[in-house]
């Protein structure tokens, strides 16, 4: 017991209730003006206190991953988590639009949103996120989480590591008539972004088409001329590796004439 300028001050201390919800202290004081019957006075207070086992809301964060561009805008991760009470419900919002809204999660621990797709248009996107524990002991007992963050996508320019197509060289090897033909020797060859595909035409007709050489740097084909007198063409047609982005692969095409001319025997030997 204390005196404080006449006044006299007592001080007690009650524990709390060691259970979660709702408890209410109540003090009542009376004086001790004895000199009448009747003469005291008294005075009630009382406090109430809430016990919560889960004061906070879920744990937000969200992950970026892309360029930020348009070609690649990229995508959201979100992950929540509440190790407490755990996640009762989550909204989620692009731009202020919901992309989705999921309901009566039953108090998991946590819960990823994966592959959440940034808008591909040139400006500053929005993505918001909220989330309920899942303390729902009494009413008005849950915490939210409000969760916010900005992605601006900006213009594309891209440079382009090769620039031109393969390389295509064209050799005739052979006499040129209609006994020996011959055949164009074809050497089709790309340092940089290698071949994806090789197309050979004679005389306007597929001979050959190879498709899918992922990145080879080199490719060498033998054609056999053929024995008709007259002009024959081959044609080929050579596509390179660059896939780096849509319309990025260069294409180059070559072609060679040969005119097969016709065979005259040698002349017998003559004796002197």
């Amino acid at each position: 017991m204390d005196r404080i300028g006449g006044m006299i001050i007592k001080t007690y201390s009650v524990p709390v209730p060691a259970v979660e919800g709702f408890h209410t202290v109540e003090v009542t004081v009376v004086n001790n003006d004895n000199d009448r019957p009747n003469d005291q006075q008294s005075k009630t207070e009382s406090h109430t206190l809430e016990l919560d086992d889960d004061t906070t809301g879920p744990t937000i964060t969200a992950y970026y991953e892309g360029t930020g561009t348009d070609y690649d805008p990229g995508l959201w991760h979100v992950f929540i988590s509440d190790p407490e009470s755990g996640i009762d419900d989550v909204l989620i919002r692009i731009n202020g639009f919901r992309w989705c809204y999921d309901q009566d999660l039953g108090g998991v621990p946590q819960i990823w949103y994966i592959n959440i797709q940034v808008p591909g248009i040139i400006a500053t996107h929005i993505l918001e996120v909220l989330a309920n524990n899942s303390d729902t002991d009494y009413e008005g007992d849950q915490e939210l989480t409000y969760y916010m963050t900005i992605k601006t996508i900006i213009p594309h320019h891209h440079i382009d590591d090769d620039p031109t197509g393969p390389i295509i060289t064209i050799i005739h090897v052979g006499k040129g008539d209609e006994k020996e033909p011959g055949v164009w020797q074809i050497t089709v060859k790309d340092r940089e972004s290698g071949l994806d595909e090789v197309q050979i035409l004679v005389d306007g007709n597929q001979y050959l088409h190879d498709q899918n050489l992922n990145g080879i740097k080199s490719k060498y084909y033998e054609v056999s001329v053929p024995s008709l007198r007259g002009y024959h063409t081959v044609e080929v047609i050579a596509i390179n590796n660059d896939k780096d982005e849509p319309g990025d692969q260069e294409t180059s095409t070559v072609s060679l004439t040969v005119k097969i001319k016709a065979w005259i025997p040698p002349l017998p030997p003559i004796d002197l």
